[in-house]
């Protein structure tokens, strides 16, 4: 009797067991659904905040070195230009000064020759 007793009560435990183990993993496969399909979401959510949020910084940032460079040029332009025009003018002016003074020889020479 204490053999059936037994045989019983372990056949019983080893179904609730079963059940309970069969159970459990159904609801640790849905938790981890759950949890896996939320943490999915958060990390797209957070992607795309970094994402925007980086553009809108590298905008900003070419912005910044656009203007900077643009800023420099015009300056490196400038100072091109006025040393550029500086040279200029004084090869015009050793240029027609030294014409001046070829031309004012060569008066004084014609006109030297036509007073002898």
């Amino acid at each position: 009797m204490i053999d059936i007793i037994t045989t019983t009560l372990q056949a019983i435990c080893n179904k609730l067991i079963a059940i309970i183990m069969t159970t459990l993993q159904a609801i640790c496969n849905e938790l981890i659904d759950i949890i896996t399909t939320t943490l999915q979401a958060i990390c797209k959510e957070l992607l795309g905040i970094i994402t925007t949020t980086l553009q809108a910084v590298c905008i900003e940032l070419i912005d910044i070195i656009t203007t900077t460079l643009q800023a420099i040029c015009n300056e490196l332009i400038d100072i091109i230009t006025t040393t550029l025009q500086e040279i200029c003018n004084e090869f015009i002016d050793i240029i027609t000064t030294t014409l001046q003074a070829t031309c004012n020889e060569l008066i004084d020479i014609i006109t030297n020759t036509q007073q002898a």
